[in-house]
């Protein structure tokens, strides 16, 4: 909710920049970047990124990055892999980075493209983003659509991350997508336990 729209358009039809898809995933709706120069931007910086899930389909040949900045490369891809050996954060390269549940080495492996896929990264060390998906003065954007993107200022552990994956699946629909091992691929998340009984008067 707190990012402002740079030449947004609201339609129904498949190609707007970036385009309101009203019932563009199950019945939500999603927002459609053409990877010319639409980009979300961010009202405030986040400048204490530690954990990130995103869910959205990137388009086949698209090199846009998972969170831009003004001035920042962070999230820098390669030509052919997720991360840059030599511009991306080593906060980035030296965290996880799993994609519908799948663990994955960014620096040797690229990401899947054609499908709505859950992405879902720790960091280990503090990174920063202004936009998605932008980054610096450079004309590279992301191409594909958008559902959700949800950020937190702490590491989550490995059972948390499985849970907000199974969240996310489930909200979206695209559960079937998670690896056959997951353990929300079947069932949705159950979020706490509760932890007392109160009786209010």
């Amino acid at each position: 909710r707190d990012y402002k729209v740079t030449g947004v358009q609201t339609c129904a039809l498949p190609i707007c920049r970036p385009g309101y898809l009203i019932d563009g995933l199950n019945g939500m709706p999603i927002v459609q970047f053409d990877g010319n120069s639409d980009v979300l931007e961010f009202r405030n910086p986040v400048n204490a990124i530690r954990s990130v899930f995103l869910v959205a389909e990137r388009k086949p040949g698209n090199r846009g990055f998972i969170l831009g900045h003004s001035s920042g490369y962070s999230f820098q891809t390669g030509s052919t892999t997720m991360w840059n050996q030599s511009w991306t954060d080593p906060f980035l390269i030296n965290g996880t980075i799993r994609e519908n549940g799948n663990w994955r080495d960014g620096l040797s492996q690229d990401y899947g493209t054609g499908k709505m896929s859950i992405t879902s990264l720790v960091t280990d060390g503090v990174v920063r983003a202004s936009n998605f998906s932008r980054d610096r003065d450079n004309e590279t954007y992301w191409r594909g659509t958008f559902a959700e993107l949800l950020v937190y200022n702490e590491p989550l552990p490995s059972n948390f991350v499985r849970l907000v994956e199974g969240y996310l699946a489930h909200k979206w629909g695209i559960q079937s997508t998670l690896t056959l091992s997951h353990p929300y691929r079947i069932n949705d998340p159950v979020p706490s336990d509760p932890s007392a009984e109160l009786m209010i008067y």
